[in-house]
């Protein structure tokens, strides 16, 4: 009995998929069957059957999690997350801020910016909702506030450099975001930071990279809103799952009537 189960676990090793793309950039986002296992960087990811329970290893910068698992169902998806989870919820609020861009009255611009990934480890039952079993990240977490202590909202932080074209990503730990810019103000207006609603926020991948698209429309120098579009930025991305249920009202905001499903209005500052 002893032989066969280390036959057993040698044979799921053979099956460890490693880093693909130049020097790791990327990780192999998809649905896989328990016996392959996830090797990238820091990252160790694996399920073993012992007798009918499935017990899930993930080894992640020195850090354990182990979890049982009684499950017909033998795959689970591997997938980009908005940045939500960790270190806990924190907050549903992204702020990336970039170098300033002036926008003259009426006009638009495209640019790409980056900002942090989570990964999320689901399983999927018959007629059942998809449970996450695990999230983790890449990327340390910072916060910041926009606005004050008594009117504004805890945020994600993050700076980003800016491009007027998309550029490569280490999709393991960060996504690209397409902002088109809309000033419709009559007057030259500058913006250099965005405020995004993450659970309105979606989120598609490729074997390349991971993205996501909102509009900002200027509406006077220190009021924007910003939206999040349900678009894939090329053909053929596939759609992350939604881990979350959203919520019209957040706790995490104090000034009311400023969120909705898939918008932030940025009225405290665009700089």
């Amino acid at each position: 009995m002893a032989s066969s189960i280390i036959d057993t676990r040698r044979k799921r090793a053979s099956f460890c998929y490693d880093r693909i793309g130049p020097a790791g950039e990327t990780i192999a986002f998809g649905t896989y069957p328990f016996s392959r296992c996830i090797q990238h960087r820091k990252l160790s990811l694996s399920f073993e059957d012992d007798g009918g329970i499935i017990r899930y290893h993930r080894l992640f910068a020195g850090k354990t999690i182990e979890a049982n698992i009684a499950s017909g169902n033998r795959e689970y998806t591997i997938m980009p997350s908005a940045p939500l989870h960790l270190p806990k919820p924190v907050t549903d609020f992204l702020q990336i801020r970039f170098d300033e861009i002036a926008i003259e009255p009426g006009a638009k611009t495209v640019i790409f910016v980056t900002a942090p990934l989570e990964i999320a480890v689901t399983l999927k039952a018959e007629n059942a909702a998809a449970k996450t079993l695990d999230v983790f990240s890449f990327a340390k977490p910072k916060f910041a506030l926009y606005g004050t202590a008594t009117r504004g909202v805890i945020t994600r932080f993050i700076r980003s450099p800016v491009s007027s074209v998309p550029v490569p990503v280490k999709n393991y730990k960060e996504f690209l975001l397409r902002l088109e810019i809309e000033n419709t103000a009559d007057t030259w207006a500058s913006i250099g930071r965005v405020i995004l609603f993450m659970k309105g926020l979606s989120l598609y991948w490729d074997s390349a990279s991971v993205a996501a698209c909102a509009s900002v429309s200027i509406i006077n120098t220190e009021t924007a809103v910003v939206t999040c579009e349900d678009t894939p930025l090329r053909k053929d991305m596939t759609r992350a799952e939604t881990l979350y249920r959203s919520r019209r009202v957040d706790e995490f905001c104090n000034v009311k009537g400023v969120v909705s499903e898939n918008t932030f209005t940025m009225d405290m500052g665009l700089k």
